[in-house]
C-alpha cells in the first residue's frame, strides 16, 4: 500500500486506451445494461401460468354460460324487455369471448387448460367445481322447463349474481395486469355489467318481485399481496434479475466519467487520493452495488404501491450504484464519508418507513428477509467505508509528519 496521501506528478496521467481490461469491462456492463433496458421495455406476451391467461380462459367459461342463458330465456319469455336484454347479452359476450380467444391465439396459449389445473387460481380462489356466481345444472334445467313469467325471473335471479362474479373477476384482473386491452376489457365489463345489473334488479321490483341480496361469495382473497410481497423473488424473478444490470451500467459508465476526471485533475489538490486496502475497497463497492441491485429490482413492485416509493427505491440505486464507482475510481477520504453517508440514510430510511408510512404509500412496510437482506449489504459498506476513512485519516497524518520531519532535517 502506498503511504502517501496525493499524487507527486505534475501533469495529466494519461487516458485509458480503449483495449484496457477495465475499459473493456466497463462497456460491456454498458451494453448489457442497455440490452437489459430494452428487453424490459418491450412488452412480452402473458405465459400460461399468468394472471391473463387464466382471466381470459375463466372469463369465456363464465360468458358462455351466460349466452347460453340468455339464449334459453329468449325462446321461452313473452317479455320485450327480457327479450332486448337477452340479445344484448348474446351479441356482447360473445364478441368478448372471440376477443379472449384471439388474445390466447396471439399469446400462443390453448382457449383451454392451464399450468394451475383449476379455475380461479389466477385470482387466489382455485376451484375445482363451479365457479362464483355461475348456475347449476339443475338451475338451467329448471329455466329450460320454465313458463315464459317463470323463466323471466328465474333468468333474472340467474343472470345477477353471474355479472356480479364477472365484476369481481374484472376488477381483480385489473389490479393483476397492466395489458391495455386486457384493462380496457376489464373496464368495459365492469361498466357494462353493472348497469345491466341496476337495470335487472328493476326489472324484478317493476314486476313486484323482491331484488337479489347479495353477492357471490369469493372467499378471502390473500394471494395478490403475497404475490405482491414476493413478486420480484418468484415468478418475476428473471425481470428483477434484468433489473438489477441496470445499475451495474451505471455504476460502469460513472466510473468511466470519474476515472477520466480524475486522471484530468492529476497534480492538483481535487486529485487527492491514495491506494486504499483492496478487501475494505471490495467490501464498500460490493455492498453498495449489491444495495443498487435489490433497490431496482423491487422499484418495479413499489410504484405499483405508490409512485412516491417506486422513485425512491430507483433513485436509491442510482445513488448507490455511483457512489460504488466514486469508491473505485476516486478513492478519497469525501467519497468514503459520503460511502458512508449513503449507506447509513439507507438503513435508518429503512427503519423510519417501518414506522410511519412513505408520503403517498398509505401503510408502512412490513420486515421481510429481502429487506433485511438489502440492510445487510448497506452495513458492509458502511463498515468498510468507515475503516477506509481512518485508514486515510492515518496514511494523511503520517505524510504530514514525515513532511514535518524531513524539513527539520534541512
Amino acid at each position: 500500500m502506498h503511504s502517501g496521501i496525493g499524487l507527486a506528478s505534475k501533469g495529466h496521467l494519461p487516458s485509458r486506451r480503449l483495449g484496457e481490461p477495465p475499459v473493456l469491462l466497463a462497456l460491456a456492463a454498458i451494453v448489457v445494461g442497455a440490452v437489459s433496458l430494452t428487453s424490459l421495455l418491450i412488452p412480452r406476451s402473458p405465459d400460461e401460468a399468468s394472471p391473463e391467461a387464466g382471466f381470459a380462459r375463466d372469463m369465456m367459461v363464465h360468458h358462455a354460460q351466460a349466452v347460453q342463458m340468455a339464449e334459453t330465456v329468449r325462446k321461452r319469455t313473452n317479455s320485450e324487455e327480457i327479450r332486448v336484454l337477452a340479445t344484448d347479452v348474446v351479441l356482447t359476450q360473445q364478441a368478448e369471448i372471440g376477443q379472449m380467444r384471439g388474445w390466447l391465439d396471439v399469446w400462443g396459449l390453448p382457449a383451454a387448460g392451464g399450468a394451475t389445473g383449476s379455475a380461479m387460481a389466477w385470482m387466489g380462489h382455485p376451484s375445482t367445481g363451479t365457479m362464483p356466481g355461475m348456475a347449476t345444472p339443475e338451475d338451467l334445467a329448471r329455466l329450460q322447463q320454465a313458463s315464459p313469467e317463470e323463466a323471466d325471473e328465474q333468468f333474472l335471479r340467474l343472470m345477477i349474481p353471474h355479472h356480479q362474479a364477472a365484476v369481481v373477476m374484472a376488477e381483480a384482473i385489473l389490479e393483476r395486469s397492466d395489458r391495455p386491452e386486457v384493462q380496457r376489457l376489464a373496464q368495459k365489463i365492469i361498466a357494462s355489467q353493472q348497469e345491466e345489473i341496476r337495470g335487472m334488479q328493476a326489472l324484478l321490483q317493476r314486476k313486484g318481485l323482491s331484488p337479489v341480496e347479495g353477492e357471490p361469495n369469493f372467499g378471502e382473497d390473500t394471494s395478490h399481496d403475497e404475490h405482491t410481497k414476493h413478486a420480484y423473488f418468484s415468478e418475476d424473478l428473471p425481470g428483477a434479475g434484468r433489473l438489477a444490470l441496470l445499475p451495474l451500467a451505471i455504476f460502469a459508465m460513472a466510473w468511466l466519467c470519474l476515472d477520466a476526471l480524475r486522471r484530468r485533475l492529476t497534480g492538483t489538490r481535487l486529485a487527492g487520493s491514495f491506494a486504499p486496502p483492496a478487501s475494505w475497497r471490495m467490501a464498500a463497492v460490493g455492498g453498495l452495488l449489491a444495495s443498487a441491485a435489490l433497490h431496482a429490482g423491487l422499484a418495479p413492485e413499489h410504484f405499483e404501491e405508490a409512485y412516491n416509493y417506486g422513485v425512491f427505491f430507483a433513485a436509491a440505486s442510482i445513488v448507490a450504484a455511483t457512489t460504488a464507482a466514486a469508491i473505485l475510481a476516486w478513492p478519497s477520504r469525501p467519497v468514503y464519508i459520503a460511502g458512508a453517508g449513503v449507506a447509513l440514510t439507507l438503513i435508518v430510511l429503512w427503519g423510519v418507513f417501518r414506522l410511519v408510512p412513505l408520503p403517498g404509500a398509505g401503510v408502512v412496510e412490513e420486515v421481510d428477509l429481502v429487506g433485511l437482506s438489502t440492510k445487510a449489504t448497506e452495513l458492509v459498506a458502511m463498515t468498510a467505508c468507515t475503516a477506509l476513512w481512518f485508514c486515510s485519516r492515518r496514511i494523511a497524518r503520517k505524510g504530514v509528519q514525515t513532511c514535518a520531519l524531513s524539513e527539520k532535517s534541512q
